[in-house]
């Protein structure tokens, strides 16, 4: 990978800069706190986003700026790649907006976490750094913040080992013996269940055969009593023959004796029959005689004729009265207004309509004019009242007459109904006389019937007596079968249920011999495991960690002493890569270090690692680029012209380097200054 150029918007202390970026040597020159480091941040915020607890978005995104951006343009195996990625400052806190990735052109829209996982796959990383947050990769052998230099040096030896293994990807053999270990507990407390399960395999056997036993013996108890049972049987089967014979004749007994009943029940209710149609003949006559005695004389006249004209003689009647009674209420308010009128103009000084004054003269005429129409209405209403009257009582008198034909038009009615129901009651008592003739026909026929059955009955004399000894016969060999039988069934049972319990034995057994073939299986695998597995994979370990020590362990004696030349402190690693301090012939501890010679220590450690990743992970795309930041802290003079010697052992295309030591300038391609302003960082 090479970093072409990269612009900042909005980013720490930047509002918006550029920086161009070629191979070689460049150093980000500019004093302490002037945004250097910003621009490794973002450089590396653009590949990786932002990171729990690291790289945060509040951290990135300028004071007081609701939006930034990062876009960086590299190139890789020729490939020209622009990435950008945008903060965006929330109600919550500042996250991580979409963004893209263009690759010779093509660009590709995605979140956070799709371009994370495309820049791990351009670089050769390996995916699984996507979920755990942590480029380690990256952090050792691309870029690690000033901050982090030394801190693997003062790691417990534990977890720097645990650190080493994660960036080498040999940790995969740790956590193979991990979850070997894992297993071969697994498998034992598999064996164990598996042991439990075999529990009393000798005892099953031998209950087996017990029961094996057992049943023999049953068999054999049946093979004794089965010749009886048939016996018992045989005799059952011929008794029960000879009383089906018994049973038949039994049933055409009951059959004679229900045809008996069922006919002297016909000749009862024939009876009945015949004294109740008596009786109803009786009943009518007597009824007819009761008719007879009356005037049965009809009227033919046409009475619903006279009615008709008489209802509508009345109708007109009452047309005239309710005429009259209107005349009548026209007189009243004939009467009533002419009286309102008088009172009125008694009263009346002026005329409402014309203003005009009314005299006494014209008060006068007005009231005997209106009193002259009082008597006139007065008359005509007396007249009125006359012929409303005389109508009245012709309305009365039509009334009258029309409810003297409706009398004599219902009693007419009756007499017909009457003379209508006395022929039916003839009608009806011929019907009955002969319903009694058919009733004597129907008697003796069932008389005549009766005699035969009572005559077949005399035929079956005494075979109650005879069925019910062989049928007690019967009973008593029955007893005796089902009693035999029963034993047999019996017997059968338990033959049953040995035989199922011999199945679940035999079942039982053969589940326990697998188990112990299990076990076998499981004793040879947990042997394998714990005595060959765990040490080939110990040994596979230790072979990748020997060759890994031998080149790291050299390149970092050699460059601390390029470093430092000093020839009474050495450096070593031991066999968990953790730095051995000699000063004078005598181990010391780190902290007993000068300045400088810490950070010599740490960039020494720094550098060798990053050879050594680079040499072991063949496969990343990351070899041509490594970035310091604030290198060389507590360097004296001389230091830093051996710093010069170091980075071109590195042998790497792209070197940047931050520091705001002058002395740098002399060794470097490229010179990037970075000045603070009041608004901010600029480029120079």
């Amino acid at each position: 990978m090479i970093i072409k150029k990269i612009k900042l918007n909005n980013i720490r202390s930047y509002n918006d800069a550029e920086l161009n970026l070629s191979k070689g040597i460049t150093l980000l020159s500019g004093d302490i706190g002037s945004g250097k480091s910003s621009v490794l941040l973002a450089i590396e915020f653009a590949l990786f986003g932002v990171k729990r607890g690291e790289t945060t978005g509040s951290g990135l995104l300028k004071h007081g700026k609701n939006e930034g951006s990062v876009l960086l343009n590299i190139e890789v195996d020729g490939k020209d790649i622009h990435i950008k990625r945008s903060l965006k400052r929330m109600k919550h806190g500042v996250k991580q907006d979409s963004g893209y990735i263009i690759i010779d052109g093509v660009k590709t829209l995605g979140t956070a976490e799709e371009l994370k996982a495309k820049i791990l796959e351009i670089f050769g990383y390996p995916q699984e750094l996507l979920k755990k947050g942590k480029d380690l990769v990256y952090r050792f052998t691309v870029y690690t913040p000033q901050e982090q230099m030394k801190a693997i040096l003062f790691e417990s030896r534990d977890e720097r080992l645990d650190t080493l293994r994660k960036v080498f990807g040999i940790d995969k053999y740790k956590r193979v013996k991990e979850n070997t270990l894992s297993y071969i507990t697994y498998l034992r407390a598999e064996k164990r269940n598996l042991e439990g399960r075999i529990y009393g395999f000798d005892e099953k056997i031998k209950q087996m055969k017990e029961k094996q036993k057992e049943v023999e013996g049953l068999v054999e108890k049946r093979k004794k009593i089965l010749p009886t049972v048939e016996e018992k049987k045989k005799a059952y089967d011929e008794i029960s023959e000879k009383l089906k014979g018994f049973e038949k004749q039994m049933e055409e007994l009951s059959n004679l004796e229900n045809s008996l009943q069922l006919a002297q029940t016909k000749l009862n209710e024939k009876f009945s029959v015949r004294e109740k149609t008596k009786i109803e003949i009786e009943r009518l006559s007597s009824q007819i005689k009761e008719i007879e005695k009356e005037d049965l004389q009809i009227d033919e006249s046409d009475y619903s004729r006279y009615l008709e004209v008489k209802r509508e003689e009345l109708r007109e009647l009452e047309d005239k009265y309710n005429h009259l009674r209107r005349k009548l209420s026209e007189c009243e308010i004939k009467i009533g207004n002419s009286g309102k009128i008088i009172e009125k103009i008694s009263n009346l000084e002026q005329c409402p309509t014309c203003e005009q004054y009314v005299d006494e003269n014209h008060r006068e005429n007005i009231k005997s004019r209106e009193n002259k129409e009082i008597e006139k209405a007065k008359e005509e209403k007396r007249l009125i009242n006359i012929e409303a009257e005389k109508v009245n009582e012709n309305i009365n008198s039509v009334k009258s007459e029309i409810d003297k034909h409706i009398q004599k038009e219902k009693s007419q009615a009756v007499l017909k109904e009457k003379l209508k129901s006395m022929d039916e009651k003839k009608k009806r008592i011929e019907h009955h006389n002969n319903e009694l003739n058919e009733l004597k026909k129907q008697i003796g026929e069932l008389n005549t019937k009766m005699m035969e059955i009572k005559n077949s009955i005399k035929k079956y004399e005494g075979i109650s007596e005879i069925y019910d000894d062989f049928r007690k016969k019967a009973e008593k060999i029955e007893e005796e079968l089902n009693h035999w039988q029963k034993s047999l069934i019996e017997i059968d049972t338990r033959i049953d249920e040995g035989k199922k319990n011999i199945e679940l034995y035999e079942k039982e057994i053969e589940e326990k011999k697998v188990f112990k073939k299990k076990i076998r299986k499981l004793q040879d695998l947990l042997s394998w495991m714990d005595s060959t597995f765990l040490n080939v994979i110990s040994l596979m370990e230790k072979g990748v960690m020997a060759q890994l020590y031998r080149e790291f362990n050299e390149l970092f004696i050699e460059w601390f002493r390029t470093l430092i030349e000093d020839e009474t402190l050495n450096v070593r690693l031991d066999d968990q890569f953790t730095p051995v301090i000699e000063q004078n012939g005598y181990e010391t501890e780190l902290q007993n270090l000068s300045g400088g010679e810490k950070t010599s220590v740490a960039l020494a450690y720094r550098l060798s690692l990053n050879k050594v990743i680079n040499d072991f992970i063949t496969h990343i795309k990351t070899k041509d680029i490594i970035i310091l930041d604030e290198p060389t802290d507590g360097f004296s003079q001389e230091q830093l012209d051996n710093v010069r010697d170091v980075i071109e052992q590195l042998n790497v295309k792209q070197v940047i380097i931050v520091s705001h030591e002058s002395k740098v300038e002399s060794f470097v391609d490229n010179v990037i200054k970075v000045s603070k302003s009041e608004n901010g960082s600029l480029i120079m």
